[in-house]
């Protein structure tokens, strides 16, 4: 099964009634849908958003795809249906019966259907509650596999306003960053797990900066005290077993953030006053193996596969939108796409994205693509126009996942979100 997923917010113009019906698409079709549209499988009920507490994608909906389940999560919880008919099979509980409001959870579920859900202890009736309960939650029956309280004493708001609070999935261990902390936990029954360390330390005294992404587990040494000796290094892990990978030296003062884990890929920023970004691309022994200029009209991505690095920039003209390819081991650009306007690239870092784009029909409708890009040249292939469902003026696409044969999408409106499965032609 093939299955990727996105969390971007997208902006997509629409009219008609909650059924799809009730205006004319300005293409023949009195009832309210596109000619072409592809068909809809199934929707749901309207579902409450989080309100805007986090700042997070779980906050305006986000889904996980499993075997026989699809999840949709959104601020105000967290719920299973059936993959195929779309029928409720779950919501989730916490502790004495209550709702599980999540504030962040992993990007998607691990091969047995595992995903982690974060959300604030019950207790915490402060303004800026803490994001600090991690749940592993089985997706095939919706029961919360075991869960753990990480809040300290002195917390305040950890997560709040966008804090980098996230979880990482793996086929036996479920990794938790709580902006300044780091846990490990054995899915199976949730004993915590040491965390990697590199002995003797390259920078005595000093905390390493240390990030998850995908089945890596990475240190990065940033000597403070004396950052011209060479000390400064990156250690890469694996995330289930910390079987430490490779080592490998790097330039002091960079601030690197973990876009994809195969390859191994940072966008890197240099500190003040050289302030250039790039994306670095390690090999499997640690060796770089092809820096990438981000440039400052990069909008989204990069996107980063073993044979593809993906990038969305904006043209000279503001709404101009150009996706650009790079081969990974020489950073070479190998296409350039000009994109409908305001288009976005949806995707995980480590996948390629698909495309979403609105074309303009006639009398104010629009109607919402979803459309591939062919790694080869950049052509836009596989083009699919979405059913138009909504009651107002505007429709938000915040997040799509799909299979071989389906793709789900999360919108929402004033107050509540949906999840929809559509048929892929």
């Amino acid at each position: 099964m093939t299955l990727l997923v996105a969390g971007v917010v997208v902006f997509v113009n629409a009219t008609g009634d909650d059924n799809g019906g009730g205006a004319s698409d300005g293409g023949g079709n009195e009832g309210g849908q596109p000619v072409n549209a592809a068909e809809s499988q199934w929707r749901t009920e309207p579902k409450p958003d989080g309100g805007g507490a986090f700042v997070s994608a779980v906050d305006s909906g986000q889904v996980w795809v499993a075997d026989e389940v699809v999840v949709l999560l959104t601020g105000s919880g967290v719920w299973g249906f059936d993959r195929d008919s779309g029928e409720e099979l779950w919501k989730l509980a916490g502790p004495e019966g209550t709702d599980v409001l999540p504030c962040s959870a992993s990007w998607d579920v691990n091969a047995q259907g595992v995903g982690a859900v974060l959300y604030p202890p019950a207790d915490d009736q402060a303004e800026e509650p803490n994001c600090t309960v991690l749940a592993a939650v089985d997706t095939t029956t919706g029961e919360v596999m075991w869960r753990k309280d990480l809040t300290k004493p002195g917390d305040d708001g950890v997560g709040e306003l966008g804090g980098a609070v996230n979880a990482t999935v793996g086929d036996e261990v479920i990794t938790a960053s709580l902006e300044e902390r780091f846990h490990r936990f054995s899915i199976e029954d949730g004993e915590e797990l040491p965390l990697p360390e590199v002995s003797p330390s390259p920078c005595p005294g000093e905390s390493p900066g240390m990030s998850n992404i995908g089945e890596l587990v990475v240190l990065h040494h940033d000597c403070y005290a004396d950052d011209e000796d060479g000390r400064d290094r990156i250690t890469a892990f694996d995330a289930d077993t910390l079987q430490t990978l490779w080592s490998s030296p790097v330039e002091p003062d960079l601030d690197l953030h973990p876009r994809a884990s195969d390859p191994l890929a940072f966008s890197v920023e240099g500190y003040w006053p050289e302030r250039d970004s790039w994306l670095r691309m390690y090999d499997d022994a640690g060796e770089v193996s092809g820096d990438i200029p981000e440039g400052s009209d990069s909008l989204d991505g990069p996107f980063v596969t073993d044979s593809l690095v993906t990038m969305l920039a904006q043209g000279s003209d503001p709404e101009q939108r150009l996706a650009r390819g790079f081969d990974p081991q020489t950073g070479a650009r190998l296409w350039e796409t000009e994109l409908p306007p305001q288009a976005r690239l949806l995707g995980e870092s480590g996948e390629e994205p698909v495309v979403i784009y609105h074309e303009e029909i006639a009398d104010r409708l629009d109607d919402a693509h979803v459309a591939w890009l062919n790694p080869a040249d950049g052509t836009l292939t596989d083009d699919i126009v979405l059913p138009r469902h909504s009651r107002c003026c505007t429709a938000f696409v915040q997040d799509v996942a799909w299979t071989d044969d389906t793709l789900y999408v999360v919108d929402s409106r004033t107050g509540d979100v949906r999840l929809e499965a559509v048929a892929r032609r």
